[in-house]
């Protein structure tokens, strides 16, 4: 879905910013649920969002298009994620011509991203790679519905080898993945070219990258050979954890012709070497 720039600009006010007009911001989500999710989706939506200060850790199910549901640990962070992809469109794409048909979810959550690209992208494979362990068996529970989506259990990590989580007490959304865990379990890290040979994938049409400043040190070691190999790109930066991720990925793009649009969170970076099929 193509959205104006002047709409992407008031959106984010609204839902960022202009958090003193509480009840403007939950009239507009209302709305979007009643466009964007089937009847019984938008019901469901509408009663939890109306709960949810009173009952913040209710676990809920959320019908989604083509006959989908989403389950949601809580109607406090979970649910933020999925109004963010399903209703603010954060991962909405522009317009391609180009058919993609190879999606790699890096930082995948508990799912709501890989079900949006699924939903948008029918033909397309899917692998999810989420770090934490309770996410990552949510990920799997959600996306056990779709055959196209893979998930797997692990870190998107500059080099191959054991990590952990460096924060295991933080807020699920925000777990980071370091060398030096902090009593986290130990898990595998795959840099993007082993996830690529793990899932069979002959290139990457679209990357989806959130994994808490880990794009520091991913773009740093070699990111500029694989980013030429990416058609569309979808990062949320982590300056404020790990300063530098910005211009990481800048140093590494630099010579590939392309384009950017903004979302809520993330950047939509589209490679121009791949425009022809």
């Amino acid at each position: 879905m193509k959205l104006p720039p002047f709409y992407i600009r008031v959106q984010r006010r609204l839902i960022h910013r202009y958090r003193e007009y509480p009840v403007l911001r939950l009239l507009y989500l209302l709305g979007l649920a009643a466009l964007r999710l089937p009847p019984r989706g938008a019901l469901t939506y509408w009663r939890l969002k109306i709960r949810a200060p009173a009952t913040p850790n209710t676990p809920c199910h959320i019908r989604l298009p083509r006959g989908r549901s989403l389950r949601l640990r809580d109607t406090d962070t979970d649910l933020s994620i999925f109004e963010q992809i399903f209703l603010l469109d954060d991962c909405a794409l522009p317009p391609t011509r180009v058919p993609i048909r190879y999606i790699l979810d890096a930082g995948a959550h508990i799912g709501c991203s890989s079900l949006f690209f699924a939903q948008q992208h029918p033909f397309a494979r899917i692998l999810a790679v989420e770090a934490h362990a309770g996410n990552h068996a949510q990920l799997a529970a959600n996306t056990a519905q779709v055959p196209a989506i893979q998930t797997l259990h692990g870190a998107v990590y500059h080099r191959n080898g054991p990590v952990g989580i460096a924060n295991p007490a933080d807020r699920p959304w925000g777990f980071q993945v370091s060398d030096k865990p902090d009593g986290g379990a130990v898990l595998n890290g795959h840099t993007i070219p082993e996830l690529m040979r793990l899932a069979d994938f002959p290139r990457i049409d679209l990357l989806k990258l959130d994994i808490e400043g880990a794009e520091r040190e991913l773009f740093d070691h070699g990111g500029a050979e694989w980013l030429r190999g990416v058609r569309i790109m979808i990062v949320e930066f982590h300056d404020e954890i790990q300063r530098g991720c910005t211009e990481s990925f800048q140093r590494a793009a630099v010579g590939i012709p392309c384009s950017t649009r903004e979302r809520m969170d993330n950047l939509v970076w589209i490679n121009h070497l791949h425009d022809r099929p």
